[in-house]
């Protein structure tokens, strides 16, 4: 139980400073969060991140839109799956042109099988743009289950020859016809490489590829293809005119050995063909077609190939190559006679018990140096062992020496690093800068991070790191994004293509790519200053008693405890995002849940003493309308008497508990209502699903912006909003406010109620049905199940789950309502004799009486009722006949 307090003093105080509580926490919170929260300009494109088991390849392209940033074109070829239940369908493939600036399709083709190959050639449409060929397989319906090791795997089985090799026009993704065979298919075999020759007028072929015929070899513990590969010649027509036989063997997908490029030549171009044991430039001129000029043999079999500068000076460049002794070859360009050999691995290291790849790729210098510098990925695997080396390294190297300039060595069971060329100099010293890719697992993290450091191969220094979700298969250079004239990359995965700026990530206030952060930032240093001010004037004006934090136990307990659950869900949260080691990036699911859910968070925190100030300030005037209203309707019904009467509350100066308590329940079922009802509504406007089946996909990101957005801060600021219909309520009460109403016609009883009954009957039966529909057709459509899937390792993900759905969906529902309504009631309650003044103030100006009556009697004390009310006693008509 409590007591009202009838000390003096100004209560506007109290209002002052919870403002002064709310703009603080708006200012001390927005600033932690403006400047600790790094924003990297970039996008990302998630569209069909959990549809398909697929993985994305991409490359830069032209401009198609004419905004001055190139696009992007990525294509989908579906990869296994450990868990082939899960996907309804593999055949599937795709074709996707993303706008270089903001990833948003300008269009997309998809196919039902996957897309192995996208090469692009030149403009056969006429538009101005360049346009695709591309190579499509087929697959079987379902999985092929394989094992490794121990280890059961899901693949899909490629249907031998029975690829698709057609056009595309570049502008739209339309078909390109041709006048041969079915009018779209040049041939049925995979087409490995492919070279296209400018020049459609002259009478030289048009294209020029790697076909290879599939033949399944079927043996005891395995089946693979063997390709017998032929460099095909073809006119854009689709007619076939040359199919040299060059290579009997397996094809690797990911390797560029075999492998076509057109090689300047002096001063011509020509066809460089290099395969694991041979290299062959042929001759594309016109009267000399497909003739070889050189052919070179080598004695140990290629990986990997790259054109490189000219080091000797003769005017043709040179050829660099990877072999799988872990040497590399320095080719002349003007024969194919090896310059010079080098080691790149250890010397002992012994072939036949690993397995060994070697990727490289040049950084550009400045020409004519003499030098050349390349990048190294090598990856060795030991059979048997589960071990894996990943060395990196930069070389630099001329005709007679070389040397490692930067080397990062990785071992390991699991190791996620690889390193990239960004073809981007950053620092002024004519050479590519580098990227390296790697993941670790920070101390609080519930998952891995990906990081991206953007480094100089000379010296090591660094420019930038980006902490990310994202795992690189691939990394290729983009045109410069967020204008500050250097080049930036893009990352393809597993299903999704995220386009990153190569500058250092900066805090939100400063980041380029939130041109509000600034204004923002002042905004709320300006909300700080003035709240600490407003708290410093003011705040000497208000005391506490230690008796009164007693008798207030049930507000401080429960405001307590919401301010507890929703701290602990948001450091939950903000730890399953990663947040505290992660770069949020422009666009993306993961940076569009985290500001949304720090902002609402925010709004929470900053809302709830507010709240209490705008009730305490503004509850006399929001009563006295309820007692405007209750005339108003008093004038429309004219068969009744009535009045508007304050009753002598006397020594009742106590609120019961059970009558707080009461008091909470049409708040709690109105904010359900609202923020429920909105959810239904607002989520269907902006297409936020309502479900969600896989913790942490795209659907699942979603599901949680449209959760937070639509349903708890509508929720939120549904006491601001209705503020005036429940303190305006509870001061009607305070003050012992009713109304009196008598029929005119009939004989019947007056009546004397509150006014607040008769205010709250107008929502109260709509807002409790509404709440309960609302709320149970929310629990009736979201399937809660996908928050479990982060408990595939034990009982912490179990435990995790089930606080997120009780926090989330339970506890700041029901308890934002009760921490809001309480801690404005007890507000409220400090001031209660203030504010009931008030509002006898406000209706005696108005010409209400205020006077304080008894319900036993409704006149004032003192006051003498008129003679023509009084009854007058009449003599009983049946008196006669008692005598």
């Amino acid at each position: 139980m409590k007591s009202r307090k009838r000390e003096k003093g100004d209560s506007r105080s109290i209002n002052f400073v919870l403002l002064a509580v709310s703009f603080i926490i708006f200012g001390v919170l927005g600033i932690v969060f403006v400047t600790q929260m790094e924003l990297q300009p970039g996008w990302t494109w998630e569209d069909i991140g959990d549809t398909y088991p697929i993985e994305l390849y991409s490359f830069e392209t032209e401009d198609i839109n004419n905004n001055g940033n190139n696009e992007i074109i990525s294509y989908a070829d579906i990869r296994g799956t450990d868990d082939p239940e899960y996907y309804s369908t593999i055949q599937y493939g795709g074709i996707y042109c993303l706008e270089g600036s903001n990833g948003k399709p300008l269009w997309i083709k998809e196919y039902d099988g996957p897309v192995k190959r996208v090469f692009q050639i030149m403009d056969i449409s006429g538009d101005g743009l360049k346009d695709y060929f591309i190579s499509k397989a087929s697959i079987s319906p379902n999985w092929k289950e394989q094992e490794h090791d121990g280890t059961i795997s899901y693949q899909p089985k490629i249907l031998p020859n029975l690829y698709t090799n057609q056009l595309i026009d570049g502008n739209n993704g339309n078909d390109l016809l041709i006048s041969t065979g079915d009018g779209i298919n040049f041939t049925n075999f995979y087409v490995h490489d492919l070279v296209s020759i400018e020049d459609l007028t002259d009478q030289r072929e048009d294209l020029i590829m790697l076909e290879s015929k599939a033949t399944e070899i079927i043996e005891e513990d395995h089946t693979w293809f063997e390709y017998n590969t032929s460099l095909s010649s073809y006119f854009i027509n689709g007619t076939k005119t040359k199919s040299i036989p060059i290579s009997v063997g397996d094809i690797w997908e990911e390797y560029n050995v075999p492998g076509l490029e057109l090689f300047e030549y002096y001063g011509n171009p020509h066809l460089l063909y290099i395969g694991k044991g041979s290299l062959i430039l042929f001759n594309i001129s016109e009267f000399n077609f497909l003739e070889p000029i050189y052919n070179f043999t080598f004695t140990k079999e290629i990986i990997n190939f790259a054109i490189i500068e000219d080091l000797n000076l003769d005017g043709i460049s040179e050829i660099l190559a990877s072999r799988w002794d872990g040497n590399m070859s320095l080719i002349n360009g003007v024969n194919g006679e090896i310059l010079r050999e080098f080691p790149i691995l250890p010397e002992d290291l012994i072939l036949e018990e690993v397995n060994l790849d070697i990727n490289f790729e040049e950084l550009h210098s400045a020409e004519g140096d003499g030098f050349s510098y390349f990048l190294i990925n090598s990856v060795i695997n030991y059979y048997g062992e589960g071990m894996e080396d990943r060395i990196m390294q930069v070389y630099t190297f001329d005709l007679t020496s070389e040397h490692v300039t930067w080397e990062i060595i990785k071992s390991g069971t699991d190791v996620e690093a690889e390193t990239f060329v960004l073809n981007e100099d950053l620092n002024g010293d004519s050479i590519d800068e580098i990227i390296y890719h790697e993941r670790y697992e920070p101390l609080i993290s519930y998952s891995d991070v990906r990081r991206f450091t953007i480094l100089s191969a000379i010296d090591g220094q660094e420019f930038a790191i980006l902490n990310t979700e994202y795992f690189a298969d691939s990394i290729i250079t983009k045109s410069d994004i967020d204008g500050d004239g250097k080049k930036d990359f893009a990352i393809s995965g597993d299903d999704r293509v995220i386009v990153l700026s190569s500058s250092k990530p900066r805090g939100l206030w400063l980041s380029s790519a939130f041109p509000l952060g600034l204004p923002l930032f002042i905004v709320l240093a300006v909300l700080l200053g003035i709240g600490i001010i407003i708290l410093i004037l003011k705040g000497k004006s208000v005391s506490y008693h230690r008796q009164n934090i007693k008798e207030h136990k049930l507000t401080i307990a429960v405001t307590t405890l919401a301010i507890l659950l929703m701290t602990i869900t948001f450091l939950l949260f903000l730890i399953l995002m990663n947040i505290f080691n992660n770069t949020l990036v422009t666009g993306s699911n993961n940076t569009n849940i985290v500001l949304v859910f720090i902002i609402v968070t925010i709004i929470w925190y900053g809302t709830l003493p507010l709240t209490a100030a705008l009730f305490n300030r503004f509850a006399p005037q929001f009563a006295y309308i309820f007692i405007k209203l209750r005339d108003l309707f008093f004038k429309i019904s004219k068969g009744y008497k009535n009045d508007i009467i304050v009753l002598d509350l006397g020594e009742k100066k106590e609120i019961g508990i059970t009558i707080q308590l009461k008091r909470l329940i049409l708040p709690l079922l109105l904010s359900i209502a609202v923020g429920f009802y909105a959810y239904d509504t607002l989520t269907t406007w902006f297409g936020y699903p309502q479900e969600f089946e896989i913790f942490g996909s795209t659907e699942f990101f979603d599901f949680m912006v449209g959760y937070m957005l639509c349903c708890v801060l509508p929720m939120i600021l549904s006491f601001v909003l209705f503020s005036f219909f429940i303190s305006g309520n509870y001061l009607l009460d305070d003050a012992g406010i009713v109304y009196y109403r008598e029929n005119k016609k009939y004989r019947q009883p007056g009546d004397i109620e509150p006014i607040s009954i008769w205010s709250q009957s107008i929502i109260k039966g709509i807002a409790g049905l509404s709440a309960l529909l609302t709320f149970g057709n929310f629990l009736g459509a979201v399937d809660f199940s996908g928050f479990f899937e982060i408990g595939e390792g034990g009982a912490f993900g179990i435990v995790f789950g089930l606080l997120l759905i009780i926090v989330m969906f339970g506890g700041i529902p029901f308890l934002t309502a009760f921490s809001y309504i309480l801690l404005a009631g007890e507000v409220m309650e400090l001031n209660v004799e203030k504010n009931i003044q008030k509002l006898f103030g406000i209706m005696e100006n108005n010409g209400y009486d205020t006077k304080p009556r008894e319900i036993t009697n409704i006149y004032p004390s003192g006051y003498e009722s008129p003679k023509s009310d009084t009854p007058i006693e009449k003599e009983n008509p049946d008196a006669s006949l008692s005598d």
